[in-house]
């Protein structure tokens, strides 16, 4: 298999997982499985009323799904886990409908918008999805037009978060080609968790760049803010909200164009929840926590990786990113091969820029930021 490959390789074949589950409350049966992570307010869409939009899911889908406790988030992050089973051929349904969903609730109907989906993957499955030199990740990058990143590690997790964003149908073929190659890992099952006794800072996935711009900044009261111009909403939010809360509100790129596509009582209910996030009822007197969603890698600068001569790589050390040219090329985003542990906050910048791209160009990315 290479990036000169024209469709989607065809599924691995898997053998039969016989490793004990990793959380004996975990009720979805296999044989084949996905976890990944959504926002508290996208778990309630996945939910539904009484159970209703999970019922409606496994009828259309013939696979179980479960989330986590209300109150129970992944490691690091704010975000609740989400664990599909079924076969092989109904886990591609079964994303192509949780995607579905996560656009119709995100606010974001139009299908040439960009989604994101975190999948979590076992730390060995990690090699088999970036393939040697990454050749496996770029390829997965061209021929669905998705740009990749797979997190640095954390400490205390064999976990590692993989994030895809792109168009709807693109990230529907790229995750259900990820979750092919992890069906295969021997630790598969050991991972299939909704509960963690490790305490993670939240975060740790992303490093310094999901800070705001300047913590220090005096934060505005909500009421405030409906004197303010929207110019100077957007400038007030760039300076003190999280990036992530800025990506998935839709205030990084152009500030000219940000104020033509944004109303005013939008960029108000960026205030409000940036107030909550970052504390506000309290005077500022806690330090802002970052937005606990993946977003980027650590590491210092690596040497230049070769390939092909239609794609290119920049090495940050500990994650790695990869994204598609408009000409059918790539090009790495961040990234470190496998096994760069340590490092900086290079890659998180490489990574934010990644994300930011699909802001620049108007298609937004979906991304988890504080709980709801």
């Amino acid at each position: 298999m290479g990036p000169e490959a024209s469709s989607m390789a065809p599924a691995r074949q898997t053998r039969r997982l016989v490793a004990r589950r990793g959380d004996a409350e975990l009720k979805v049966a296999g044989p084949c499985f996905c976890k990944f992570l959504v926002s508290a307010h996208m778990a309630g869409a996945l939910i539904g009323k009484r159970g209703c939009a999970i019922a409606e899911f496994e009828l259309i889908t013939r696979c179980q799904m479960q989330i986590s406790a209300e109150d129970v988030f992944y490691p690091g992050t704010q975000d609740r886990i989400v664990i599909i089973g079924g076969s092989n051929e109904g886990l591609q349904d079964a994303i192509h409908v949780v995607l579905n969903r996560m656009r119709e609730f995100g606010g974001r109907p139009d299908s040439e918008r960009s989604l994101v989906l975190k999948l979590v993957v076992p730390s060995s499955a990690v090699s088999s999805i970036i393939g040697h030199g990454g050749r496996t990740a770029r390829w997965l990058s061209a021929a669905t037009g998705c740009k990749l990143n797979v997190s640095p590690r954390v400490d205390g997790l064999q976990e590692r978060l993989v994030l895809l964003a792109g168009a709807h149908n693109g990230v529907v073929n790229a995750a259900g080609y990820v979750c092919r190659e992890v069906q295969s890992d021997p630790y598969l099952l050991e991972h299939l968790s909704l509960k963690y006794a490790l305490a993670v800072p939240l975060g740790a996935w992303a490093g310094g760049r999901a800070q705001p711009a300047d913590p220090s900044a005096p934060l505005m009261h909500p009421s405030d803010a409906r004197g303010q111009t929207k110019r100077a909403l957007i400038d007030y939010l760039r300076s003190v909200a999280p990036r992530e809360l800025l990506m998935r509100h839709g205030i990084t790129g152009c500030a000219k164009n940000v104020a033509k596509g944004k109303s005013s009582e939008k960029l108000l209910e960026a205030v409000e929840e940036t107030w909550r996030c970052r504390g506000g009822h309290d005077q500022v007197e806690q330090e802002c926590l970052p937005a606990g969603g993946l977003l980027a890698g650590h590491g210092d600068d690596a040497n230049e990786m070769a390939a092909s001569p239609e794609t290119t790589r920049e090495d940050v050390g500990g994650a790695v990113a990869w994204t598609a040219h408009p000409d059918g090329g790539t090009t790495a985003g961040s990234a470190g091969c496998e096994g760069a542990d340590d490092g900086g906050d290079a890659g998180a910048a490489a990574f934010c820029r990644l994300l930011a791209a699909g802001e620049e160009d108007g298609s937004g990315a979906a991304a988890s930021s504080c709980r709801q």
